[in-house]
């Protein structure tokens, strides 16, 4: 009789020491599962408040591979064969009817001056696709209202603009490349001497004759 006493009280504390080995357990996976949990939701939000990552802006109307120019052609326009999107082009030809200088002239000169490439900075302090010289920024700014003179734009009135002088006061080719490149004062001292071309005006002339209509402009 003792004996059965004994057994049944051994196994009621076995049943207890095992129900209480499974609510600790449980215990332990739900606070395993809330602190995984809070993880997560701290995650989320950090991820959430992290600042984004800053994307480069695209040109308008940007050409690249595969990609079609979204910006449309105008029907009296000829478009060129440059590194230059049609949007771009554009704004040259704007700039040239407002100021009466030949497109081809400017697009002679981006080529000799800066490849087409906007970022350009000479070690003569030269900026932007059309290479403004540092010594003319005050006064383009003061007359034109320019801020920021590697902005596409603005580089490109800026040099139309300059142009325009050029071109209604000598109407020659190399005589309006060597006042831009040299600045007026000095392309009049080297005529003085005689010098009436050199290897910069002989490449904008080149450049001009180089210049190939776009196939799909």
């Amino acid at each position: 009789m003792k004996l059965k006493i004994v057994h049944i009280v051994c196994l009621a504390l076995s049943a207890t020491l095992m129900f209480s080995a499974l609510a600790i357990a449980g215990s332990a996976v739900t606070r395993g599962a809330a602190k995984e949990s809070e993880q997560q939701s701290k995650e989320s939000a950090e991820i959430g408040s992290a600042a984004p990552l800053r994307e480069e802006p695209e040109r308008p109307g940007a050409v690249v591979a595969g990609y079609i120019d979204p910006i449309p052609a105008h029907p009296d326009r000829k478009y060129y064969d440059v590194k230059l999107s049609i949007a771009e082009q554009n704004t040259v030809f704007d700039y040239c009817e407002m100021y009466d200088v030949p497109a081809e002239l400017v697009f002679g000169i981006m080529s000799v001056e800066s490849e087409f490439v906007s970022s350009s900075l000479s070690s003569t302090l030269d900026y932007g696709i059309m290479q403004i010289n540092s010594s003319n920024h005050k006064w383009l700014s003061e007359e034109l209202g320019v801020t920021d003179f590697f902005d596409y734009e603005q580089n490109v009135l800026c040099g139309v603009y300059m142009l325009s002088e050029y071109y209604h006061k000598y109407a020659d080719v190399e005589k309006i490349a060597m006042c831009y490149h040299y600045g007026e004062s000095g392309a009049v001292d080297l005529w003085e001497k005689g010098i009436t071309s050199s290897d910069y005006t002989s490449a904008v002339v080149q450049a001009i004759a180089q210049l190939k209509v776009r196939s799909d402009g």
